[in-house]
């Protein structure tokens, strides 16, 4: 059955009876429907008694089109459970909220038609819903009222208000929302923040990961329960001094185990209140551990690298200096013999020509130092055993040992063989042993111990040689100079390789640069390690050679695969 048309009319008067203004000039979509029963008393659809200008340009429907028509009539593909629920609303007496979609004929995704509305008469409620209008993108907060005209039957009367910018709004702060929890958890910095009385009160992900408490232990728990008492009181600092001077600080931390150590770039600032007061300390750190091992690993390449270069330039002008030089005092010592042949032995001048001749001779020495450093010294390289060479050489300088001096020897027998100049190796163990006895001085008693071995060496280890070439990391013949002396610092221990360079006043600067020269041209590796005032330690390294012991070569004329050749 359906509702009379006297019914109907009274809602009419009954609305025409309402302030026609505040109807028409609503900014909210207002329609007033009636409830149709079928013969059971089920509602079966609903008629549109009223709708105001906002309601036609939220549905984009005209009232023309609407007013006295069925839902059904102007939505065919309305369904059943649409005008159940307006039926409930309107059986109800009380309003109701809910949220429903219909595709109209040309296809736009509109609010359900009589959704709220059936609900509303049915349950004699309010029905409040919200609702997208796809054709011009619009939201609608629609609230459906049910009430009885004065025939006794249940209307619905719609109100429509638009919320797309409080929507829209609401949808900017979600993405605002998701895109600060994605920037936290996704930071490659620790991101926290402390209050002030000094508890977490927020972690991201990699500040777990930095310290290695989780984010459960963490939040509300003060600084001493997490960290260890000094790092806590340490942090705690830094935090009052950035709540004091309400600035920014900017600081360097170290964090990580003593077996793990980890540095960290920290900036902590200042978090205010509503009324701008410094509620919490913010900080975020930059685990700056690599980064700086990178930097100076790249300082240290840099260094070797300078110094190579000076080093070879040094080499360069030593070694022209020298050839040249040599081949005056060659024309000297030949001219200075002939000299002393041809004088009687008792003429006056015999004694001048005499020094000359010794004036010549250790200048040749000099020149010859200076071309092992340059690497333009010839020698010949053969397999030798390396103990053998130092303690035939120690035997020889026993009377030159100064007395305030103990020497202790560490000497390793049947050592693989090396490839060297016998001479050579005496020269560099003479120069270093020299180079000690002096760091001891003159009158102070100490001690030079000197070994000779085999031993498996690191690349990190390796790294620190002062010679500029890579080595590989292996097995080594290796021998070692320690004294009890002066020591060096970081400034001199940088220079003592370079000719000239000397912290003596009698010095010539040539003795390590010779050696440096030598250990060069030998393929080999050198490491200093020295403290002003704890002495220091030479470590000279040989690749060792496997095809025959050095035994079976010791004292024996050079071979033919033994050949007379330059440092590399």
């Amino acid at each position: 059955m359906k509702a009379s048309t006297a019914a109907g009319t009274a809602a009419v008067d009954q609305q025409d009876q309402s302030p026609h203004g505040i109807f028409h000039n609503m900014l909210e979509g207002f329609a007033l429907h009636e409830m149709l029963l079928d013969e059971k008393g089920e509602a079966s659809d609903y008629r549109f008694l009223a709708v105001n200008p906002a309601f036609e340009r939220l549905t984009g429907l005209a009232a023309p089109d609407l007013i006295g028509r069925t839902a059904r009539q102007v939505l065919p593909g309305i369904e059943q459970v649409w005008i159940d629920r307006y039926a409930r609303i309107a059986q109800g007496g009380g309003p109701a909220r809910f949220e429903e979609y219909n595709r109209d004929l040309q296809g736009r995704q509109t609010p359900c038609a009589g959704c709220n509305m059936r609900r509303a008469v049915q349950t004699r409620t309010r029905v409040v819903a919200e609702s997208y209008f796809e054709a011009d993108h619009r939201h609608y907060l629609t609230t459906s009222i049910p009430f009885q005209n004065a025939g006794g039957e249940w209307l619905v009367s719609e109100i429509n208000v638009d919320i797309t910018e409080r929507k829209q709004t609401e949808e900017a702060l979600r993405s605002a929302r998701e895109l600060m929890s994605n920037l936290l958890e996704r930071a490659p910095v620790s991101i926290y923040v402390t209050s002030r009385e000094g508890r977490m009160r927020l972690v991201n992900r990699q500040w777990e990961k930095d310290t290695e408490i989780s984010r459960v232990e963490a939040l509300d728990a003060p600084l001493g329960q997490l960290f260890p008492a000094e790092a806590a009181e340490r942090f705690a600092r830094d935090n009052l001094r950035v709540i004091s001077s309400d600035a920014p600080l900017t600081i360097e931390e170290r964090g990580g185990s003593p077996e793990a150590p980890r540095r960290f770039d920290t900036v902590k600032f200042p978090l205010h209140d509503a009324e701008g007061r410094v509620e919490a300390v913010g900080g975020l750190s930059l685990d700056v551990t690599e980064m700086r091992q990178a930097a100076a690993e790249r300082n240290k390449l840099e260094l070797q690298v300078q110094s190579a270069q000076k080093l070879e330039s040094l080499g360069v002008l030593a070694g022209g200096i020298a050839h040249d030089f040599n081949n005056l005092l060659m024309a000297i010592l030949g001219n200075a013999d002939m000299a002393l042949q041809a004088m009687p032995p008792d003429s006056p001048a015999r004694p001048s020509i005499a020094e000359v001749e010794k004036a010549a001779r250790r200048a040749a020495e000099l020149t010859h130092q200076m071309l092992a450093f340059s690497g333009k010294r010839s020698f010949i390289v053969r397999h030798v055993d390396l103990t053998r060479i130092v303690d035939e050489l120690t035997h020889l300088l026993k009377v030159t040992i100064p007395k305030r001096v103990i020497l202790e020897k560490r000497m390793a027998p049947d050592l693989p063989a090396i490839e060297a100049d016998a001479s050579q190796m005496q020269q560099i163990t003479m120069n270093l042993l020299i180079n000690a006895w002096e760091a001891i001085g003159q009158d102070a008693v100490g001690k030079v111990m000197l070994e000779t071995g085999v031993g498996s060496f690191a690349a990190d280890y390796l790294g620190k040689s002062r010679v500029p070439h890579e080595l590989r990391a292996g097995s080594y013949v290796y021998l070692k100079v320690k004294d009890t002396g002066c020591g060096m610092g970081a400034e001199t221990l940088e220079k003592i390789f370079e000719p000239f360079f000397s912290t003596k006043n009698t010095g010539r600067g040539l003795g390590l640069a010779a050696v440096l020269g030598i250990v060069r041209g030998h393929k080999g590796a050198i490491i200093v390690e020295s403290e002003e005032g704890t002495g220091s330690t030479f470590v000279l390294l040989f690749p060792p050679c496997a095809e025959r012991p050095a035994k079976e070569s010791e004292g024996a004329e050079p071979s033919d695969s033994e050949k007379m050749r330059r440092p590399c």
